[in-house]
């Protein structure tokens, strides 16, 4: 995905309690969606490939967007994706934001896999030189399994680039959702539907730099 898609899906969702899709027909697939994926009864299964048991990363986001959490703007992003188009949405708000390995984690009794990042804001990037990044919670529920692959998920204090986020129908509405790293790292999710929220936590500051990538490859 190129940083001029990024700045592009950015300008036209930007708002403050947003969700991606507006049409009703669209919703209402949504909504249909959701009723088949719960009554699909697909039994609940332990992390994989070295993720812990996180409840403290569940914890952390249902303090930190709660309602009487940290103080929203209306500059801050709260975004639902429930479909592929949705995702690239939220995939485009999340490119080049990095992370802590040890900030992300499955919570398998809540089904859910929930990361904490730092996000380029590409919508910054004209007025405000290079940018700004933001703290943001990215959050998947209806997890059945995660598995990483390409670096090491004990490694807490690894720092890792997040470039895209995809997701892949398999038994629809089930699938794999695969956010893909820099370096070739990736973490697949089994879901039983897709359900992704993206939140601004308030908290931003002057990027050092503007992300860019070698688009020849």
């Amino acid at each position: 995905m190129s940083s001029g898609r990024a700045r592009g899906s950015a300008t036209t969702t930007r708002q403050n309690d947003t969700t991606i899709g507006h049409s009703a027909t669209r919703g209402l697939q949504s909504v249909r969606q959701m009723s088949k994926c719960a009554a699909t009864g697909v039994s609940r299964e332990k992390g994989e490939a070295g993720f812990s048991q996180s409840d403290a990363i569940a914890r952390k986001w249902s303090t930190l967007c709660s309602e009487n959490g940290q103080a929203e703007t209306m500059t801050d992003l709260k975004l639902i994706a429930l479909d592929e188009e949705d995702l690239d949405v939220i995939s485009a708000h999340v490119q080049d934001a990095v992370l802590k390995v040890g900030d992300m984690g499955l919570a398998s009794r809540d089904r859910r896999f929930a990361l904490m990042l730092n996000r380029f804001d590409w919508t910054t990037t004209k007025r405000r030189g290079k940018g700004e990044r933001k703290r943001a919670a990215l959050r998947f529920d209806n997890v059945i399994a995660a598995r990483s692959s390409g670096f090491d998920p004990k490694a807490s204090e690894g720092v890792l680039e997040l470039l895209a986020v995809r997701f892949a129908p398999t038994d629809a509405p089930a699938g794999t959702v695969t956010l893909d790293f820099a370096g070739g790292g990736t973490v697949a999710l089994d879901v039983e539907c897709l359900e992704a929220r993206l939140h601004d936590l308030g908290a931003a500051w002057a990027a050092k730099a503007t992300p860019a990538h070698d688009l020849s490859e």
